[in-house]
């Protein structure tokens, strides 16, 4: 009775944290045997994994340092097993960061970093109960449901999506045993970039399923809607990317309602269906990602008029511009290819293609630069609404010893245009519409 009223106490605090303990506290009163002992538990012992990057960015002033042999990834995970039907794993790493899309890439100073999110160098947590042989309910950290495949396996692969940040949710696996058996996945989370506890009172819900048919094709279905982020680990990141990039304090407008996401995704994944290729697996993703402003104002993100004071580079994953009296909306629609190659002796070759085109409804920031011969930057008095990006990556690999793993890739990427706020970092301090890399990559005990 005792834990019962504790439960209900933590239960008004946080929900989904509520039912998690519920689930442990249930599955390890199952675990006790007939005559009242305990089933003991089983503890793995930890397994590490690392990976080093050699980079080369082409973009980079000629005789600059280049990031040459930096560790990318430090990753020691814990597991446990309590009884057949329950286990855990927590995995940390230091060079974790919470943007899952962009977890894999070696481009790291970019990036959020463990200091950005509640849960540190914790790079994973879960706590798993197999219900039944097909159904498992899970507490975890949640890196979206709206991911796409990625079927190279490459560092810089599946650059330009974006599935939201890691939150703290509550999942439901099951297999539907129909005509064409089907695995589907619900999630109720705190939100996207809540990862300890939740900051706003609407919340994360996410539904994928994935399905095999013609015995090679692999089908997945995907979709989510975070409520508001307004005060999210992902809002404060951008806030103070806004303050360091561009000066535009936003604590001096005001906070403003928020903004929703509204997320779908598509995947396919084809392999061991043509006939002297078996090792060869190709497959393709669809992702939209439509943020909308809750509330008309211009408190919480900058407006048109903040930014025309001076050139800053914006992040296109993160960027909202608000304008006074619209309820403005930013719409990014993804498209992905790639392909692996895996050879009998050992050698892969691997490759992937993306499109995006973001649509800014509102604000009107999307303004090309016309260069000058000087490098200067001529603005443009109309603002467009659209701007395209494309990205594209190729490489090989081999397995050095059994778990250890070398690949080299080139990377290459672009705007269509240049734009005032929308570029990569050039030489010498200029922006360029282009950014291609090299990279050079062992890793040990790794997965994508």
């Amino acid at each position: 009775m005792f834990t019962f009223r504790i439960i209900e106490i933590i239960r008004r605090v946080d929900p989904v944290l509520a039912v998690g303990i519920s689930l442990f506290y249930l599955s390890s009163t199952q675990a006790v045997g007939q005559a009242g002992s305990l089933v003991p538990s089983t503890q793995h012992s930890p397994t590490i994994g690392l990976r080093v990057d050699c980079m080369h960015d082409f973009n980079a002033t000629n005789g600059s340092a280049q990031q040459c042999l930096s560790l990318s990834g430090l990753r020691l995970d814990f597991s446990q097993e309590t009884g057949p039907n329950l286990n855990a794993l927590v995995s940390v790493d230091p060079f974790a960061t919470p943007r899952p899309s962009r977890a894999y890439s070696p481009l790291r100073a970019s990036l959020p970093n463990a200091s950005d999110s509640a849960m540190g160098i914790v790079d994973q947590a879960r706590l798993t109960w197999m219900a039944r042989p097909s159904l498992e309910l899970s507490l975890k950290t949640f890196s979206g449901a709206t991911l796409l495949p990625s079927i190279s396996g490459l560092a810089m692969a599946n650059q330009l999506m974006d599935a939201g940040w890691k939150q703290l949710a509550l999942t439901l696996d099951y297999t539907l045993n129909t005509a064409i058996p089907m695995h589907v996945t619900l999630v109720a989370g705190n939100g996207e970039g809540q990862t300890i506890r939740p900051v706003t009172p609407q919340q994360y819900f996410g539904v994928k399923a994935e399905f095999t048919v013609l015995d090679h094709v692999r089908v997945s279905l995907a979709g989510s809607a975070n409520g508001n982020d307004l005060g999210s680990e992902e809002y404060v990141y951008a806030s103070h990317a806004l303050k360091s990039r561009c000066g535009i304090d936003l604590s001096e407008s005001g906070k403003g309602g928020g903004h929703s996401n509204r997320r779908t995704a598509v995947g396919l994944r084809l392999g061991g269906a043509l006939v002297g290729l078996d090792g060869l697996t190709v497959g393709a993703g669809w992702q939209s990602t439509l943020t909308k402003d809750l509330v008309a104002d211009s408190g919480g993100f900058p407006s048109a008029t903040q930014l025309e004071q001076g050139r800053c580079q914006l992040d296109p994953d993160l960027f909202f511009i608000e304008q006074e009296g619209i309820q403005g909306s930013v719409q990014r629609t993804t498209l992905n290819v790639g392909f692996r190659h895996n050879f009998s002796s050992g050698v892969f070759f691997g490759g992937d293609y993306s499109t995006r085109r973001i649509t800014s409804q509102g604000g009107g920031v999307i303004k090309e630069c016309a260069i000058a011969a000087d490098g200067a930057c001529n603005v443009s008095n109309e603002g467009n609404s659209t701007l395209d990006q494309t990205a594209w990556t190729v490489g090989l690999g081999t397995e050095l010893a059994p778990n250890l793993e070398l690949s080299l890739e080139y990377y290459s990427a672009a705007y269509d245009r240049h734009y005032v706020n929308f570029y990569y970092p050039g030489a010498d301090g200029h922006a360029d519409r282009d950014f291609t890399l090299f990279n050079a990559r062992l890793a040990y005990r790794w997965q994508p």
